[in-house]
């Protein structure tokens, strides 16, 4: 526990934008010591305290869907985050996994990648491979015209 504590004021002190001097003058009114580190659980437990009763709000973890066990659907995901990679898809990052998702129910009509049979998976990956050739070569006809 104690080092998701530390970890906690760390970030507090970056996201309340306290300098170092602040930051440790904080630490000492609150708990005697200067340094984070040399704390114990309950001390850390007052530090974070003290920074959320000031407006720190700890951002909630990011869900991360694991990594399948399905090589073809690991493909489908890698192929997908290099065609973003490139710059041939209109998604940002942060909603790649989602548009993926979303192009294989509209190739497949199957809800969730993890579903998919080889044969499904292998329709989606060949119209992977088509768009990146299609985009790559509309990139480079647009390069081959004169403006």
């Amino acid at each position: 526990m104690s080092n998701v504590l530390l970890a906690q004021i760390h970030i507090a002190k970056k996201d309340l934008g306290l300098e170092d001097g602040t930051y440790r003058a904080v630490l000492h009114q609150i708990t005697g010591k200067e340094s984070s580190g040399d704390m114990n659980a309950r001390e850390q437990r007052l530090v974070v305290d003290h920074f959320k009763s000031h407006g720190w709000k700890p951002k909630k973890a990011k869900k991360k869907r694991p990594a399948s066990k399905k090589p073809f659907v690991r493909k489908i995901f890698a192929m997908w985050w290099e065609l973003g990679e490139l710059g041939l898809l209109e998604v940002p990052k942060s909603k790649r996994v989602d548009a993926c998702i979303a192009f294989v129910k509209r190739m497949t009509d199957v809800e969730d990648p993890e579903w998919l049979t080889a044969d499904q998976a292998n329709i989606v990956i060949e119209a992977l491979k088509k768009w990146k050739r299609r985009k790559r070569s509309d990139v480079a006809d647009s390069e081959k015209t004169p403006a």
